[in-house]
């Protein structure tokens, strides 16, 4: 739940209680379109259940209320804990030791998200990761190459418009390699950063190379 949007609807959830679909839109001033996308994302991550309010005619009416999962996220931030952390790793004298711990780290992220990503290929596999980052509150998109303007074949371009990382990568652009390299593991694909929110663009921009990673790295690529 990362998505500033996502955390207030939660919170008036907690403040109010169980509210329906039309107490929601008047409070948060927001289309109905939009409300039911955020309780479809937080409903599908366990933050949000829906009840059936009986009595009267008509259609069945539903009220929503924030799960103890939501409750307990709510008061997690872990920015100053991963700075703190980072830190330390970047501080150790040993360098095979904080190379081996960064290794770790990206290879822990990549398994989170690995088992989520089983495409065939690569344009399933960008879709699948589109959409598990978008239930993280993640802005992402996929845009697809346009053959008529000279892309053949098509290549795909994974647009990150906010930053998981944000804290740390302002601290240390290192973080930003590490996530290309978790992505490129979840990917099996090469990436290339073409552009990156800390150089004053509006997205990071990550190019999938042709060769899949694990080619790529059997060449010395």
């Amino acid at each position: 739940m990362d998505h500033r949007s996502d955390r207030d609807l939660i919170e008036l959830l907690r403040r109010r209680g169980p509210m329906m679909i039309s107490e929601i839109i008047k409070e948060l001033g927001v289309t109905a379109t939009a409300v039911r996308n955020r309780l479809d994302r937080l409903r599908a991550n366990g933050l949000v259940e829906r009840r059936e309010q009986k009595g009267g005619r008509g259609r069945p009416r539903h009220c929503y209320s924030s799960t103890q999962r939501a409750l307990e996220s709510l008061g997690q931030n872990y920015d100053d804990l991963a700075v703190a952390l980072w830190q330390e790793i970047k501080n150790l004298r040993d360098q095979a030791l904080r190379l081996e711990l960064v290794r770790r780290v990206c290879d822990n992220l990549a398994r989170k998200y690995r088992s989520q990503v089983t495409g065939a290929n690569l344009a399933d596999r960008l879709a699948q990761l589109r959409n598990l980052l978008a239930t993280r509150g993640i802005d992402v998109e996929v845009e697809a190459g346009d053959p008529a303007a000279g892309d053949s074949p098509a290549k795909p371009v994974l647009r990150q418009y906010s930053c998981p990382y944000h804290e740390l990568a302002q601290a240390d652009r290192v973080i930003c390699s590490l996530e290309r390299k978790m992505l490129e593991k979840v990917l099996d694909s090469k990436l290339h950063l073409a552009h990156c929110r800390l150089d004053g663009h509006g997205a990071c921009e990550f190019e999938p190379q042709v060769v899949p990673l694990r080619l790529a790295v059997g060449a010395g690529g």
